[in-house]
């Protein structure tokens, strides 16, 4: 099976450290923003603009404020030096440091709430940006010409919804960060002006001596070439990983779907070992992406250790071994300049930490762009199509005439020559004569009706029929959009509010489903698609038409120039509701032109036209003599379960905002701490080695970090010693040279250390993520009785949890235990925090420095997390609107044909649809970015702080406390500028903790969501469980060769987990020589009773205690349903499906599938694509007859030594009358039983048995057929 390894294979090669130098791919950036989008209104326009300036107003303030700050700190240092060499009194340098230090105070608050400010401006511009684009991409789809870029797009094999939602959510949020940035550093404007302004200043502060600023420079490009091709790794391995899991989420999303076909098929193991190969695959991508992540930390980490080395150490070397003149004054000067180095350093580190949003940017912008473009492309193309169309009078708009003269259909997606499905087709028919339009599948039926809407170019001389708007297309599977019953009814009604409701219950009367009335008020809105079966949508579609044609202001006008256009649109529908319909219409006198493989319905037409696969058609001209019959009054039930499963998955929904409490911490910890299975030992060895290698790690690299920090101060204190004339020249020089070997190993092996530390963390992140992702599956496809997937298939976020939800949460568990790029990991810090407060507490004045830190970072944490309480609120309920709004566009991808088919009105209200999610997923995008900048307006007012502490504080605690107690020493003074190292090492370890918000926000809302989902899936599969002990007895047994294969004894079949009977006492005994027919209208529980047989819905506690079943064991039965599941791969593996669904091995007779194949009238798969050639999507590429009769053909490759029966429903609904003769032919000819439920009457003498379901009265009847 195919795994996107083509498109992977493409990417591997790109640099994208090229796209993020690139001119180009920056211009296209910035113009899918500025240029190629625009706002709503010129105030919306207005105020964007407005905003943006205020915020570089904003940026620049800020940058002044973070220098004056810095500035300032260097003064503290100096009175210090001058107090120590008596230079300054002990009065006179305490009153120095009272007129600074408030103003230090006052400059760090207003830092800190521009940069809140700051933020406020980004999410708000993030939110708008996004809105606009949001906005020109809709635009594209739901306003292009007859919906045909909607409907291009859903036929490729692209994932639409996520470029639409998920791509452009990201690229702006990344745009915005890069420009103004985020909680962990600057944005790019603010870095550019800090590097500037910290340049320029720090050659006045050194007199003019620039080999400092230099070596920061260096050590920053140093960085950056080791950052870049580690960056390379880490984003392909990114994207890889981001394709996989996508692939992993649609191919769950799609059994999720399926899950009722792949339940009967019993192939929930086959499903299980596809699924665990791509895990596989996922695994060894996270593993490549934290050896990766490891490398891309490792500059970043290597800066931070250079940070130190520039600000604390690099002057002195400076100062010492390359200026010419050694002075006191001058080390006084370089001391001041400390500060400056620091800032230097850290706006040039900021660059590194910008380059991970700016790859996602312009990669994701660069994609973005390619897109847009494209679909602009369709757009003039298709506008030039139909220019051409018209100007060359191929088209002709006539309200009375629907011609085909010299029309050719080709096959989908290749060229007119040497590709035709039909040529030369002719028609002419005026109002009045309905047209019927037959044939075999696959020679082109679909694809007429589709170019008569003007979805694909039309290849004829001339075609004549009504616009576009006169038009109306009833497809197979109807357009149903959200909403409720009554505007389902009339949606195509353009005033709905002046209807009665008992004129609208006399419209569900007319085609049989005043059952629905009964059963939901006409304000119930549900989604209509999953609720009502395919006939109930197909009836549902046709009171629309009544509704259009008998409540409409001008139904006169409208029957008089409308056509209605039907594709297979009663193949779900029984014959005598179907004959009711259609002689409504004739009643009506609605001119219409049908697609359908039904004889009965010739007779309601005046003309038929019959394609053949030779390429050539049949028209004929007919007489109609209708008999029209009574309207009846027929009751037909159908099923609540799925309406019930739908608002409890909706429930579940909503209750992702719970207040995270203990018993939530509980689950949580108790779903990452899963128990390891018999077959998981290798991976339990695994995840043992990764935690001890990971841990001792950890403890190497917080004795690095520990040694570093005193290296630095030790060197750090030679500078200070001088500048106060405590040392001499040669004793500096001396000691400096003794230490700085051993200091510059240490600043390798600090980073390199930690950088492992957190690659190993996400190592083992890696092996929670598979054991999790391992356990929900096997959870939902274990194959046992209580069919937990089909019972779970409402459940529609359970997709996102396998494919990215787990993973997430556990990348975000260990980035919080081990550390990231941006902070240190909670186990490290506490160790390492505990061994600076040790170091801090041994010098001078440390005890009351290592109580001020605490303070300081208690106390901002505790109005972080205070905040963060309120934020977290906002933020699931940012992700549940959002999570809609994906959902919404996952929707209109999956009914694009339908939407496209029903024309402008469906484009508007489903346009409408989604701009409102939008609006609201905005909304919710805005309030909680808010929050989060008053969040980060504290954060990062706390890291300004780091300044006044470092440099503040021990002065403070110099004049202050020894001051006041007496103990005054001048010459001591130099060791309080030397504390400054030991309290910025404790200080930025401890203020860590404040960046924790953001992981443990992440693991909060994530956790809740999946404990939220895992129980419902545990009382679902316990409530499956109890139903299966307390029910009726069920026996699976393989029949002997008299024995009868299906047996039930005094069974009731009931709506599932309701009250409401559908059938009444059936005894039934097939012999095994009987092939059995069910039929009955539509909604009377055919359906419901073959659930019954496989097991899928239990019986109701009211069933008789004398009540039994007895079925061939499932392993000897096969079901193939309406709905059918085909897979991604190759023609073998296709073939190959159901034997491995049974326990057996892929097909090696090949003979025999040719045979089987050319029977079923597919040998041209062969031929096409050969039995091994490249892996297909069958689902997407066959139509829905072809894929009948391929299901078929895998089932009948099974075997008759393995297959005792096969139950069939509707399997031959889109299959022409001769392909049904052929398949029920080969059917008897075979030695396999067959029990079939069909609409049809052509086949009912092709089985011996037949039950006809009667359901007014909730009884049946059985005979035998002669």
């Amino acid at each position: 099976m195919l795994i996107g390894k083509e498109t992977v294979r493409s990417n591997k090669s790109r640099r994208y450290f090229l796209l993020l130098i690139s001119p180009i791919t920056w211009f296209r950036c910035f113009s899918l923003i500025f240029g190629r989008t625009r706002a709503r209104t010129p105030r919306i326009a207005f105020a964007q603009y407005f905003i943006l300036s205020c915020v570089i107003i904003l940026m620049i303030g800020s940058c002044y404020l973070f220098y004056s700050v810095t500035s300032d700190s260097g003064e503290y240092s100096l009175y210090l030096s001058d107090v120590a060499a008596n230079k300054t009194s002990m009065y006179e340098g305490r009153k120095r440091f009272d007129n600074l230090i408030w103003r230090s105070v006052l400059k760090t608050f207003f830092l800190g709430t521009i940069f809140g400010l700051i933020q406020a401006c980004n999410f708000y511009l993030a939110a708008q940006w996004r809105q606009r684009l949001c906005d020109r991409f809709h635009e594209l789809l739901f306003e292009s010409s007859n919906g045909c870029i909607l409907y291009e797009t859903s036929q490729k094999n692209e994932d639409m919804p996520r470029i639409l939602t998920s791509d452009i959510k990201q690229f702006t949020t990344n745009f915005c960060t890069v420009l103004f940035g985020s909680i962990f550093f600057a944005g790019l404007i603010s870095v550019l002006i800090a590097i500037t302004l910290a340049s320029v200043f720090l050659v006045l502060a050194a007199n003019g001596d620039a080999t400092g600023i230099l070596i920061c420079y260096s050590a920053f490009v140093i960085c950056l070439l080791l950052i870049l091709p580690s960056t390379q790794l880490y984003n392909w391995n990114l994207l890889e990983q981001s394709k996989l899991k996508g692939i992993l989420r649609g191919y769950v999303q799609r059994i999720k779907t399926n899950a009722e076909c792949i339940v009967l098929y019993g192939s929930q193991r086959v499903e299980l070992q596809y699924i665990k190969r791509l895990i596989g695959k996922i695994l060894n991508s996270m593993l490549i992406g934290s050896i990766s992540f490891a490398l891309v930390n490792f500059p970043i980490q290597l800066l931070t250790a250079l940070n130190g080395m520039c600000t604390y150490v690099m002057p002195a070397i400076v100062f010492f071994f390359v200026r010419k003149t050694q002075t006191t004054e001058l080390a006084q000067a370089y001391l001041t300049a400390i500060p400056l180095y620091s800032f230097l350093i850290t706006v040039l580190g900021q660059l590194l930490l910008i380059i991970e949003p700016a790859l996602i940017t312009v990669t994701v912008g660069d994609q973005l762009w390619t897109v847009l473009n494209r679909l602009e492309t369709l757009e003039k193309e298709y506008k030039k199509r139909m220019e051409y169309e018209r100007n060359y009078s191929i088209r002709h708009d006539d309200t009375n005439r629907f011609t085909l003269e010299h029309f050719n259909i080709s096959i989908p997606g290749n060229a007119t020559d040497g590709s035709l499905l039909q040529s030369d087709i002719n028609l002419d028919t005026i109002r009045g004569q309905c047209v019927l339009i037959s044939g075999p599948s696959g020679c082109g039926k679909t694809s007429l009706f589709r170019i008569c809407a003007g979805l694909r170019p039309i290849n004829a001389k001339q075609i004549i029929l009504p616009e576009r708007r006169h038009l109306l297309f009833v497809p197979q599977k109807p357009y149903l959009p959200l909403g409720n019953l009554r505007f389902q009814a009339l949606f195509l009604l353009e005033h709905r509010c002046d209807v009665k409701d008992d004129d609208i219950y006399q419209l569900f009367k007319t085609v049989n489903l005043q059952y629905l009335c009964e059963r939901y008020t006409f304000d119930t809105v549900v989604d209509w698609s999953t609720v009502l079966s395919v006939g109930e949508q197909q009836r549902l579609a046709f009171l629309r038409l009544f509704a259009c044609f008998t409540l409409s202001s001008n139904y006169d006008q409208l029957i008089h120039e409308t056509l209605v256009l039907f594709d297979e649109s009663t193949s779900a529908v029984d014959a005598k509701t179907e004959h009711e319909i259609y002689a409504n219409l004739v009643r009506l006198q609605a001119w219409f032109v049908t697609i359908s493989h039904r004889a009965s319905l010739i007779d309601l037409h005046t003309k038929s036209l019959h394609l053949y696969l030779n390429r050539t058609s049949e028209q004929q001209e007919q007489i109609s003599n209708i008999q029209l019959p009574k309207n009846t009054d027929d009751f037909n039930a159908n099923e609540l379960y799925e309406a019930k499963q739908s608002q409890a998955a909706s429930r579940s929904n909503t209750n992702t905002t719970e207040r995270l409490n203990w018993r939530f911490v509980v689950k949580i910890f108790q779903f990452i701490h899963l128990p390891f299975s018999k077959d998981d030992q290798y991976l339990k060895l695994q995840t043992i080695i990764a935690w001890i290698v990971t841990l001792l790690l950890l403890g190497i690299s917080t004795w690095c970090t520990y040694r570093f920090t005193k290296q630095t101060a030790s060197l750090y204190n030679v500078l200070s010693d001088y500048s106060s004339s405590l040392i001499s020249l040669d004793s500096a020089k001396q000691r400096i040279t003794s230490d700085i070997v051993g200091y510059a190993m240490l600043m390798i092996a600090t980073p390199t250390l930690f950088s492992l530390t957190v690659g190993g963390g996400q190592t083992i992140a890696s092996l929670y993520s598979r054991r999790q992702m391992i356990y929900l599956v096997d959870f939902l496809l274990d194959g046992n009785e209580n069919n937990l997937l089909y019972h779970s298939r409402h459940l529609t976020q359970i997709p996102d949890f396998i494919s990215h939800d787990i993973s997430e949460l556990n990348s975000q568990l260990f980035y919080f235990i081990f550390g990231h790029i941006y902070y240190t990991g909670v186990i490290g810090q506490i160790i390492l925090a505990i061994i600076l407060s040790i170091l801090l507490g041994e010098q001078d004045g440390g005890p009351l420095g290592v109580l001020v830190v605490f303070l300081f970072v208690v106390g901002f944490f505790i109005f972080t997390n205070i905040l963060s309480l309120v934020f977290n609120r906002w933020v699931r309920l940012d992700e549940i609107k959002f999570s809609e709004f994906v959902a919404g566009h996952k929707r209109i991808d999956l009914q694009a044909e339908q939407i496209a088919l029903t024309g402008e009105s469906a484009c508007r209200i489903e346009h409408k649809e989604i701009r409102e999610r939008l609006n609201s997923s905005i909304h919710y995008q805005m309030h909680s970015g808010f929050l989060y900048s008053i969040i980060v307006g504290i954060v990062r007012l706390s890291v300004v702080n780091t300044y006044l502490i470092n440099y503040g504080i021990p002065a403070a605690i110099f004049f202050y406390s020894w001051y006041k107690e007496g103990l005054a020493d001048p010459t001591k003074a130099s060791r309080f500028v030397t504390l400054s190292v030991y309290m910025y090492q404790l200080y930025s370890s401890w203020n860590y903790i404040n960046y924790f918000a953001d992981p443990l926000i992440r693991i909060q809302s994530i956790g809740i969501r999946i404990v939220n989902y895992l129980e419902h899936l545990r009382k679902t599969k316990e409530h499956q469980y109890h139903l299966a002990i307390n029910g009726q007895k069920r026996e699976y047994r393989r029949r002997k060769s008299d024995e009868a294969s299906i047996t039930l004894n005094h069974v009731n079949v009931y709506v599932p987990e309701s009250s409401q009977l559908l059938i009444s006492d059936i005894n039934l005994i097939l012999a095994p020589t009987d092939n059995l027919i069910i039929t009955g209208p539509s909604g009377c529980g055919k359906s419901t009773l073959l659930r019954l047989l496989a097991n899928l819905i239990r019986p109701n506690e009211s069933q008789a205690t004398n009540s039994n079943v007895r079925i061939c064991p499932r392993q000897n039965t096969i079901f193939l349903c309406q709905q059918l599941h085909l897979i991604q791969g190759t023609l073998r593996e296709q073939l190959s499906y159901l034997r491995q669904a049974h326990g057996l091995g892929p097909i090696t007779d090949d003979l025999r599938v040719r045979q089987l194949l050319n029977e079923f009238r597919l040998s041209h798969l062969v031929e096409q694509y050969s039995m091994d050639g490249q892996p297909q999507s069958w689902f997407r590429l066959l139509s829905i007859g072809e894929q009948q009769r391929l299901m078929m053909v895998t089932a009948l490759i099974v075997g008759t030594d393995m297959i005792d029966l096969l139950v069939l429903d509707e399997i031959t609904s889109g299959c022409d009358q001769h392909t049904e003769q052929i398949i029920y032919e080969y059917l008897q000819r075979s030695n396999i039983q067959f029990l079939s439920v069909s609409h049809r009457k052509e086949i009912e003498e092709y089985h011996t048995c037949k039950m006809t379901i009667d359901a007014n009265r909730h009884s049946y009847v059985i005979c035998r057929n002669k």
